[in-house]
């Protein structure tokens, strides 16, 4: 269950070609979560690593490895408070890991010790809450944008031409079951590479594509505009 294993300094299960990974600071408290995204190699699975110790260069961080993830993680997020942190894969799932404060704060972001029973670290048993959805089948994930005033709503979008829908968005991304709406409408069939909800309207949003800059404001039926 540990990152490197295998001790060669690199990811033993691989990862994208450019690996993903989000970092979250609490202001003035010095408390940090970072994660990355893992997965390609020996099938078509991964996992999400956090650790807490991304921020202490005095020490070698210990990683957490998440639940088994439906193809390899291709990008992740954080709501704007750390409590939520978000992961798409290769296989079009998005999944949500909640409660990471409490966890944190509760220090089970630990491993077992020696005399314990249990065999390695474990999310669920430590308190994290998870949910998934397939928000495209057999499609690329390649980014998450959260709003930063409410983690109900995410924007997901996808890599690759030669597809109908790229980009969708969830209003409940913090429920148990999460629902997205395809927002494609009159983009080109070009890969959306990024994506950013606009913090001071919630309903703007604005994408990085193949083709350049666009935005669309949710608010009115102009569609995007480049």
């Amino acid at each position: 269950d540990r990152i490197d294993a295998s001790g060669d300094g690199g990811i033993d299960e691989g990862a994208d070609w450019l690996t993903p990974f989000a970092l979250w600071e609490q202001p003035d408290t010095g408390r940090a979560f970072y994660i990355l995204g893992a997965g390609g190699v020996g099938g078509n699975s991964g996992h999400m690593w956090l650790t807490t110790g991304a921020m202490n260069f005095s020490v070698d961080p210990d990683w957490f490895r998440f639940p088994l993830t439906s193809g390899w993680v291709t990008c992740v997020a954080f709501s704007n408070d750390g409590d939520h942190a978000y992961a798409g894969t290769s296989n079009g799932f998005l999944y949500r890991y909640s409660n990471l404060l409490a966890v944190d704060e509760a220090g089970k972001f630990s491993y077992p010790s020696i005399s314990s029973t249990a065999a390695a670290w474990n999310a669920v048993d430590s308190g994290i809450v998870v949910s998934s959805v397939q928000v495209a089948p057999g499609r690329y994930l390649r980014w998450i944008a959260v709003d930063p005033t409410n983690a109900n709503n995410v924007v997901v979008t996808a890599a690759r031409y030669g597809n109908d829908e790229n980009i969708w968005r969830s209003t409940n991304a913090l429920e148990a079951t999460m629902t997205f709406t395809d927002l494609t409408d009159n983009l080109p069939k070009m890969p959306v590479w990024t994506a950013v909800v606009d913090i001071e309207n919630p309903n703007r949003i604005i994408i990085g594509t193949d083709y350049g800059i666009y935005a669309r404001d949710l608010g009115n039926a102009d569609g995007w505009t480049e």
